[in-house]
């Protein structure tokens, strides 16, 4: 569904951009709110022609729309709504609203600030108000609100249908508050009282905003952590057409082994030659606490257990790390150990007895 809908933005805009002219148009003919003196032919032709050039130039010079900003950053993952995970319609809702305040600042800034108040003059320069007068803005004024949404979406990570959903209610606004139309005196006071209490509301959407924006940078961080790690290739691909594993109990193998740190030049294995059959034991031998816990951290079966003097550094220096180990039985220590002796004892089948020997690797 949402597809079908971004897929037809272009048709819906203009949609609901007739539809809601139309409506206008007619509510003027039928309910003016004051006379006009100045003939609706010729400011609506120049007010509809100003539409016109402006839609061309977006066209050429800014050919992006804003939906479309929106789905390219929903592709590549950024923006705050594509980092940090929210409900969707409380992304929708908050993304409305600050769109929406976005373009109020930016109204604000137009008319404070005398470069761009010669811009934003030809808006008020209208000799009449009407429904046309919500769309006559200065070209240069269009491309610099466009530029300023564009940017606001990117940041924003707004979600595409949010998106399209701020731009048909934008213009139509627009043209509904430039409309030269009598409202009845009740419906006035309810219309008021109704934008008061959203106005109200739209605060509590956005409240927890700031915490979030404070806390930008580390989910950014976190975000590139993992689409580096998505993005990597594998380092072994499976087979396209593996071998099936052997019948259990199986016997472990090496022959030839050899395996190097990627940072390193010198292998940390070379040429290792190792059978390991069901029930047997191995051993590692070294001087380094931290690889031969990795290595054996991983063991598919069995328990892992380290010397007592290994044990005792785990446990000063990485007590979490000395969690996982269990001491090693004084009578497998290895003879003549100078550094690190770790073990594993691999789970016999239930069958086979433990044999006394063990095997193992320095």
């Amino acid at each position: 569904m949402r597809a079908a809908w971004l897929a037809y933005e272009p048709v819906i805009r203009l949609a609901a951009f007739a539809g809601v002219f139309i409506a206008m148009a007619v509510w003027e003919l039928s309910e003016p709110r004051r006379q006009q003196t100045i003939g609706r032919g010729w400011r609506w032709s120049n007010n509809l022609g100003v539409v016109a050039l402006n839609t061309v130039l977006i066209r050429v010079l800014l050919p992006s729309t804003a939906v479309g900003i929106a789905l390219l950053a929903e592709a590549r993952g950024f923006g705050l709504f594509n980092v940090i995970a929210v409900p969707a319609w409380l992304s929708v809702l908050a993304s409305v609203v600050i769109l929406d305040l976005a373009i109020y600042l930016q109204h604000v800034l137009f008319h404070a600030a005398p470069a761009l108040w010669r811009l934003h003059r030809m808006h008020h320069a209208d000799l009449e108000i009407d429904v046309t007068t919500g769309l006559r803005f200065h070209p240069i004024e269009i491309l610099l609100s466009l530029g300023i949404k564009l940017g606001v979406i990117a940041a924003l990570g707004a979600p595409a249908v949010a998106v399209l959903v701020f731009e048909v209610l934008l213009n139509a606004t627009s043209m509904f508050n430039h409309g030269n139309v009598r409202l009845p005196g009740a419906l006035d006071r309810v219309l008021v009282a109704t934008l008061a209490l959203l106005a109200l509301a739209s605060f509590e959407a956005v409240a927890s905003l700031p915490a979030t924006a404070r806390e930008l940078s580390a989910i950014a961080a976190s975000g590139r952590r993992v689409l580096e790690l998505s993005d990597r290739s594998p380092a072994v691909r499976d087979p396209a057409h593996p071998v099936p594993l052997p019948p259990s109990p199986a016997t472990v193998a090496l022959e030839g082994v050899t395996a190097r740190y990627p940072s390193g030049d010198e292998p940390a294995l070379r040429g290792v030659d190792l059978e390991l059959e069901p029930g047997e034991r191995i051993a590692l031998v070294g001087p380094s606490v931290n690889i031969g816990a990795r290595l054996l951290k991983h063991a598919p079966l069995g328990d892992i257990i380290a010397s007592g003097e290994v044990f005792e550094e785990l446990v000063r220096d990485g007590p979490r790390l000395a969690a996982e180990f269990r001491p090693l039985d004084s009578a497998f220590a290895v003879p003549g150990a100078d550094g690190m002796t770790v073990a594993t004892y691999v789970v016999p089948p239930p069958d086979v007895a433990t044999p006394a020997s063990s095997s193992s690797c320095r």
